[in-house]
């Protein structure tokens, strides 16, 4: 029998110069990359469709500019931390604290 093993440095190995286990694990990365999108954009649309209900749902839609899209995100907090705020002041008077503290209910 006769065999030949090769290795990395083997001119059969490469092609046109590149390393062919390169080549095949850029193609494994840029299939894993893809199938990590779609995974993303079906989790994206699932929690879309559940928290569209809530009632203070806003959508912080994409934008290229992460800085933007960051901005535009706490925009959206400020005004629900106002209006929750808001609610606070006018319906629902706050409790005031007790000028002493309750007795222990524990039995000796």
């Amino acid at each position: 029998h006769d065999v030949h093993l090769t290795h990395r440095g083997h001119p059969r190995h490469h092609v046109g110069g590149v390393d062919r286990d390169a080549i095949l694990d850029v193609e494994r990365l840029q299939v894993r990359a893809q199938c990590l999108q779609r995974e993303a954009v079906a989790l994206d649309e699932k929690l879309r469709t559940i928290w569209c209900r809530h009632p203070r749902f806003i959508l912080v839609p994409h934008n290229p500019s992460f800085f933007k899209k960051i901005s535009f995100g706490l925009a959206a907090l400020e005004s629900v931390v106002a209006q929750i705020n808001g609610h606070r002041t006018g319906a629902l008077p706050r409790r005031r604290a007790r000028a002493t503290p309750r007795r222990s209910r524990t039995r000796a």
